[in-house]
């Protein structure tokens, strides 16, 4: 019959295993189904980290500010405020809002932009009275409302009480008939602070008259304005704080809104230093809470922008300096600092911070860049709106304003003010723009658990209260998602997952119980509505893949029968499996899925709902045994035509004597029910006669048709026979469960069973090996699988070294194909729990085998590492047989190898052998180093080897190792010697000579060898080393002749030779003229052989020209004729018979050459020693002027008792100390009644002091820096 859906011959499981696959020690048991849960879990559906913020708010800044801020415009205002000389500062309240203005007024507006009140800068009632003009540079309100104070650029400062009425009309006010404006004058007037910039101005508690200002001198004060009489206000004044320092100067102070304590009022004073921040209590008298140092970065700096804010509750105060912002939180019961944080650095500078509500933080950057920070979570930027496109008034901070987290902008063009949009606002854009999974995604993000903004788009902080409030506006407009991307043609499979994951992502994340919001089942349900019968294969597809990526674990049954049908009539049977095995089974049609697993022959789904559903573990095992002994009428899950794969007892077996659940390879839970049920089937599986079946029945379980011959334990060895392999790795896999522990309580003997352990299942494996019941290769697997597990196991199996033997005879005398590797790792694994009584034979098998790698570790084991080395050797391949390189063995061999033993003689002779091959397998170089450490004598077998170049490379690099020269024999370095001579190229040859330790035999020695090779260069370096210079300098003269002969040209390379000759000559003591005689004479004589060649004629010219200049430069210092040594070598060079020889044109020219270069030498020479001489005497002149001018002293104190040494009012006799500055002295002193002692690190004492301390006399040192004096 044919079968439909899967290729149950495509499972993991496999029939047999042999050599071109894994064996049964390697294999492990998996499914189909297990593999792909794997992967599967492996890409887990995304989803929005709770880190990442809302990202729905950061798409809708993407898009502009405007999508977040909702502005309006006012532009009347403007107009008004034109006749006012324009803008200066902005102060907001819930109905109205301050301008100051250019020309001193302060002007009070509506909302609606009508001009309410005009604050006038004057303590008069006329209107001609003299009024204040300058600009407005700051404006304040106190608690209540009811009184104003501003401060000028000029350093005034005027208080307003709004409750007085009209009571001044202005000269701006119109004159029509329209209703004045009322225009209050001044109540109070302070001008302590003229001409002084101020930087702070703050009401103090809830009096209306007493302001805190603080100016750029740093001086802070406290005003209080009382009435003196009936009606005139004044005030006096007390400083509260005065930083009047050099290094620290103050930037601004800002006082807190008002805390209530105790049925009290008081602020907190903020200070703002470049050094330092403070925070002080005003009351009841003046004290620090906290101070803290600026960064060093920012306090060596030029303080450009700089910002102080208070939370409204005063818990919390932010301040910034340049780019870093500073958040401290102040416990408001007791006034003390709860924590301090503090930003990294920001990109660009910071102009103004102010707190937009308790916990966010608004942050204006130079380029006009508004910041969202929350500072509890390390100063994260949660919005990032752009204020350049306002063209804010310059500098934006001072016309920038946030209030009850609004946005207050004064632009060059108008008055704006901003507010944030409710969710549903930014929801409702998304929806207009058709963009509606943005909106989804968008309500997604806003509940996370973590969403700081949640406040500012009018939302519930708490996360519990906000998902109430959100859940069923998503869930209604998930429908209405929903219709409209089906409501076209055709629906768009990818729009619909997407739109389904967002779905179940916030059901799953944010579960909430109510009446009004439906699950997400029924959601599931009523969407399935919604599609078209034409579109319902987009749905069931869309639902089928998020039931296979784990994000669905249960689905209501009317879905999960609609989706079945379909893929049922599709035949698309593996979506069936992802849908059965990944969904709840509490949830699962049972009799639906039973049905359509049996006809298209789910065998894996059968038994995982029998498993999970009727909780029926020994039914499915019952089964695969029908089907294995050929019973399949008798079968109750499989009793259709088709069986299920022959290797599925073995799947299923191992996965659950592991505690796992089939086919889902997950631990099947809870921990108690994992023990009943595994202790059920190892009963089961090795009981040692047929059990009840069905259970609590008189019927048993036979494997045979004639109960009789019903073997022991038929169960064991009904499997085992069927399949051997797939038997015994279901044992290797099983074994490693603590199910098989001996101490497991689990598995402990009742009055009726023995307890199946570890042990248990050796025995009767063993029992196996000594019957003839099974065939010799099912055999051998047994006894690889008894001696792995053995070396796996040892404390939990013991077997007797009889059945050892057993083991090893049956491994050795099988034959079997396919077993050879493993054989050898079984025997490998036994060897240190087997002792043969027979060694030597035991040896024999292994080789008559080949299991070498057996045989290797047998040796080792016993010692023999001259067969363990010569084994080694013998082995063609040995990397692929021992799994290591031979270096590694051969070290180890040798290191293992006991000397001044009879196995270290038998090791050596091996060794010497195999000489050759040893330095063929391991290399040269290695071997030296081995032989070295091991046996140095072993380095003589280099003389009997036949190849040159191979004693050559190994004699230079045993010579090349130190501390060698009294261990080696003269014939090895006698052949070094040759060897290297004869191999080496010229240069390498100078380099070897120059590093090489010669006595005067092997000097000679070398010197006849190079000689014969025409190495004069070679020749010249031994000469030198025999202080022969003479002898030197004509071997170099010679490289200079054969170099020319050979075509050389390269002046450079002539110029090197020829300075060694001159270097020699010069070294050549007694016979340094006959060299120097002999050298020209031979360049002459050179120059004249290549008259008819003007290349090289040239080059020897120059080779002349430079031997004369040596000359020149060599003369003896103590002779009185500069000129007599020279003249004296060239009249012997002139007599010479070669020279004479010469054409006289060629020597003329020559001669001519050679005078004009001496000539132009010592003129060269007479004018740098003029020179040298009349510098050196200018460099005396100024060093004595130094001297003359003494030592300043820095300290004028005596940095011991503390009295003074120097200055006005002092004995006239200490300044003499200017005249007596010594040469080559560290100290000075004089003869005084109180002497002084100056150091050239320009510290002074008194003499009598240092003498107190135990300092001796002229040995005086410097207590400061410890410079010391001359021992003069």
């Amino acid at each position: 019959m044919e079968q439909n859906g899967l290729d149950h011959d495509s499972r993991s499981s496999i029939d047999t295993i042999n050599d071109t696959q894994k064996s049964f020690l390697e294999f492990r048991s998996y499914t189909h189904l297990s593999e792909k849960l794997a992967s599967n879990t492996a890409f887990p559906a995304s989803q929005p980290g709770d880190d990442e913020g809302p990202k729905g708010v950061a798409t809708a800044i993407s898009q502009g500010s405007e999508s977040v801020v909702s502005w309006t415009t006012l532009t009347h205002v403007y107009s008004i405020l034109g006749a006012y000389g324009g803008p200066t500062c902005l102060y907001p309240t819930t109905t109205y809002f301050l301008m100051g203005t250019s020309r001193g007024s302060v002007l009070i507006f509506n909302f609606n932009e009508h001009l309410q009140t005009i604050l006038v800068p004057t303590l008069s009632e006329d209107p001609a009275a003299h009024s204040i003009r300058s600009p407005v540079k700051s404006i304040v309100v106190c608690s209540d409302g009811t009184h104003v104070a501003a401060s000028y650029e000029s350093g005034s400062i005027c208080v307003w009480n709004l409750n007085v009425g009209y009571r001044v009309k202005t000269a701006h006010e119109p004159t029509s008939g329209m209703t004045p404006t009322p225009s209050i004058p001044a109540i109070l007037h302070i001008d302590d602070h003229l001409s002084k910039e101020i930087t702070g101005l703050d009401f103090f508690g809830t009096r209306h008259t007493a302001l805190i200002v603080s100016d750029r001198t740093g001086r802070i004060s406290l005003y209080n304005g009382y009435r003196r009489g009936f009606w005139q206000l004044v005030y006096n004044s007390r400083k509260i704080l005065d930083l009047n320092s050099h290094n620290e100067r103050l930037i601004r102070s800002r006082l807190s809104p008002l805390i209530t304590k105790d049925k009290n009022s008081t602020n907190l004073l903020s200070v703002l230093t470049n050094t330092h921040f403070a925070l002080l209590s005003l009351s009841p008298h003046v004290s620090l809470v906290c101070q803290e140092p600026i960064e060093s970065s920012i306090r060596h700096s030029l303080v450009v922008n700089s910002s102080i804010s208070w939370t409204y509750n005063s818990s919390r105060v932010a301040y910034s300096v340049n780019n870093k912002i500073s958040v401290i939180s102040v416990s408001l019961s007791d006034l003390n600092v709860q924590s301090i944080q503090h930003s990294s650095e920001f990109p660009e500078s910071i102009l103004s911070i102010q707190w937009i509500d308790q916990f966010l933080l608004g942050v204006l950057t130079i380029s006009h860049q508004f910041l969202v920070l929350d500072p509890q979570n390390d100063f994260k930027v949660l919005l990032r709106l752009d204020f350049l496109i306002h063209d804010l008034i310059i500098p934006p901070n001072k016309y920038f304003v946030i209030s009850r987290r609004s946005f207050y902008l004064l632009t060059n063009y108008s008055f704006k003010i901003g507010k944030f949009v409710s969710w549903s606002d930014i929801t409702l854009r998304r929806i207009l723009k058709g963009d509606y999974l943005g909106a989804l995604e968008f309500i997604e993000s806003l509940l996370q658990p973590y969403c700081p903004l949640a406040s500012l788009l009018k939302l519930y902080e708490s996360p519990e209260e906000r998902t109430k409030q959100l859940m069923e506006p998503f869930y209604n407009l998930s429908l209405a998602a929903l219709r409209f991307l089906i409501k076209k043609d055709s629906a768009d499979y990818d729009r619909v997952y997407q739109l389904l994951m967002v779905v179940v992502r916030v059901f799953q994340r944010f579960p909430i119980k109510s009446d009004s919001i439906p699950s997400l089942n029924v959601f599931l349900e009523q969407a399935l509505e919604f599609f078209e019968p034409k579109d319902t294969a987009v749905y069931f597809e869309v639902v089928a893949n998020i039931v296979a990526q784990g994000s669905i674990t249960s689905i209501s049954p009317v879905l999960f029968k609609s989706v079945i049908d379909y893929y049922a009539k599709e035949e698309n049977i593996k979506v069936i499996e992802d849908l059965i095995i990944v969904l709840d089974p509490v949830t699962l049609d049972v009799d639906l899925a039973v049905k359509l697993c049996q006809h298209y022959n789910l065998f894996d789904l059968l038994i995982y709902i029998w498993n999970k559903i009727f909780d029926d573990y020994q039914t499915p095992l019952v089964d695969l045994i029908y089907r294995i002994s050929n019973q399949n009428e008798k079968c109750i899950i499989f009793s259709g035509p088709q069986a299920p794969p022959e290797t599925a007892v073995f799947d299923y077996l191992t996965y659950i004597l592991t505690g796992r659940q089939y086919p889902q390879n997950l631990f099947i839970s809870p921990s108690s029910k994992c023990i009943q049920i595994q202790k059920e089937l190892s009963k089961f599986v090795f009981s040692g006669y047929s059990v009840e079946w069905p259970l609590n029945s008189d019927q048993k379980l036979y494997i045979c048709e004639n109960p009789e011959e019903e073997p022991a334990f038929p169960y064991f060895n009904l499997l085992l026979k069927f399949n051997p392999n797939r038997f015994l790795a279901m044992l290797n896999e099983v074994f490693e469960a603590s199910l098989f522990n001996d101490d497991n309580d689990m598995m402990k003997p009742t009055e009726e069973t023995e307890s199946v352990s570890r042990q248990y299942i050796i025995d009767l494996l063993m029992d196996v090996i000594r019957t003839s019941e099974h065939s010799d290769d099912v055999k051998v697997l047994v006894a690889i699988f008894i001696a792995t597990s053995i070396s796996k196991y040892p404390q939990f199996i013991k077997l007797s070294n009889q059945a050892l033997d057993c083991v090893v005879n049956t491994i050795c005398s099988s034959k079997a194909e396919g077993t050879f590797e493993i054989s050898q790792l079984a025997l490998e694994s036994l060897l240190p729990y087997y002792h043969s009584k027979t060694t030597e034979n035991f040896i024999l098998e292994l080789k008559e085998r080949k299991f070498n790698k057996v045989l290797f570790h047998l040796y080792k084991s016993e010692n023999k590492y001259s067969n363990a080395l010569l084994l080694l050797l013998e082995t063609d391949n040995v990397e692929k047989e021992y799994n290591t390189d031979i270096l590694s063995i051969t070290e180890y061999i040798l290191k293992k190898c006991p000397p001044a033993s009879l196995e270290y003689s038998k090791v050596v002779g091996v060794i010497e052998s195999n000489f050759e091959l040893l330095l063929s397998r391991v290399g040269i170089e290695k071997c030296v180093a081995i032989f070295s450490d091991f046996d140095f004598s072993l380095h003589q077998e280099i003389l009997k080897v036949e190849t040159e170049e191979t004693q050559q490379r190994y004699l230079d690099k045993l010579f090349s190792t130190s501390n060698i020269s009294n261990k080696t024999d003269k014939r090895l370095r006698s052949l070094y010697i040759e060897l290297n001579c004869k191999y080496k190229g010229k240069k390498e040859i100078i380099s070897w000579l120059n590093r090489l330790d010669l006595n005067n035999g092997e000097s000679l020695h070398i010197l006849d060898l190079v000689t014969q090779n025409s190495n004069f260069e070679a020749a010249a370096v031994i000469h030198e080393r025999l202080l022969e210079f003479n002898l030197a300098v004509k071997d170099l003269l010679e490289c200079i002749e054969q170099c020319l002969n050979e075509g050389e040209t390269n002046i450079n390379v002539l110029s090197d030779y020829l300075r060694k000759a001159i270097d020699d000559c010069n070294s050549a003591a007694t016979e340094k003229k006959s060299c120097w005689i002999f050298l020209i004479t031979f360049l002459i004589t050179l120059y004249g052989n290549y008259s008819k060649h003007d290349d090289k004629k040239n080059l020897c010219n120059e080779l002349l020209q430079e031997a004369f200049l040596g000359l020149v430069r060599s003369k003896s210092s103590s002779q009185k004729n500069s000129g007599g040594e020279f003249w004296e070598i060239m009249s012997f060079v002139l007599e010479h018979q070669d020279v004479i020889l010469m054409k006289v044109q060629d020597l003329k020219q020559l001669l001519l050459n050679v005078f004009t270069t001496y000539k132009l030498e010592r003129s060269l020479s007479e004018l740098l020693q003029k020179i040298i001489e009349d510098s050196s005497q200018d460099l005396v002149q100024l060093y004595r002027k130094f001297l003359n001018e003494g030592w300043s002293i820095h300290n004028d104190d005596c940095e011991v008792c503390g009295k003074i040494i120097w200055g006005a009012g002092l004995d006239p006799l200490l300044f003499l100390v200017w005249e007596k500055v010594q040469r080559h002295r560290d100290m000075i002193s004089l003869d005084l009644e109180t002497p002084l002692v100056i150091f050239k690190c320009h510290h002074g004492f008194h003499q009598t002091c240092l003498e107190n301390l135990a300092q001796k006399p002229n040995e005086y040192t410097c207590l400061i820096c410890d410079t010391k004096s001359d021992s003069k």
